[in-house]
């Protein structure tokens, strides 16, 4: 299981991440702590079956309810919602009033291990964004070394560069 996306704090004290399972046709879940993050499990099952889940998105609103978004293996934006703090999921819908997406950091333009922003909108309507960016094993050969293969892991994203940027909405989806 893969872990992506915020940790959100409960009423009752837990923390929970959305999780995905990189290989096909296995449910996205929730991981839990209960105190306060020193283990958790995976549980609660949001998704499955055909059309896999990966980089979810969980919210959780004021009011109570909770929102999931999770791209699927084709390309699309299914959202969840779930009205008894994620233990109870409704059926995929798939976003239809977002936009097509924008490119408002190009990080390089070779193939490259790079994204998953994370974003905040400040009172003065900046956004805020944090990513990363790790270039290919052929870029960086872990650092001068050539004998590990590319599967190894994390030598493979040496170096990596957490950026962040501030920018306007206005400057990137003009009306």
């Amino acid at each position: 299981m893969v872990p992506f996306g915020p940790l959100v704090l409960t009423p009752d004290g837990s923390l929970t991440c959305a999780m995905y399972h990189p290989g096909p046709r296995q449910p996205s879940r929730l991981w839990v702590s209960r105190n306060g993050g020193q283990d958790g499990t995976p549980e609660r099952v949001f998704t499955g079956g055909p059309g896999c889940t990966s980089k979810n998105a969980l919210q959780r609103c004021r009011d109570g309810l909770w929102l999931a978004a999770a791209r699927t293996t084709a390309g699309r934006l299914n959202l969840y919602r779930s009205e008894d703090a994620g233990r109870t999921w409704s059926a995929p819908v798939q976003g239809e009033s977002w936009s097509p997406y924008r490119t408002f950091i190009s990080v390089t333009g070779r193939e490259s291990d790079h994204g998953d922003p994370s974003s905040i909108q400040l009172p003065d309507s900046r956004i805020v964004s944090v990513y990363y960016w790790g270039g290919r094993a052929d870029e960086a050969r872990y650092g001068g070394r050539d004998d590990l293969p590319d599967s190894v892991g994390l030598p493979w994203h040496r170096p990596c560069h957490t950026g962040m940027t501030h920018w306007r909405a206005d400057d990137v989806f003009p009306v």
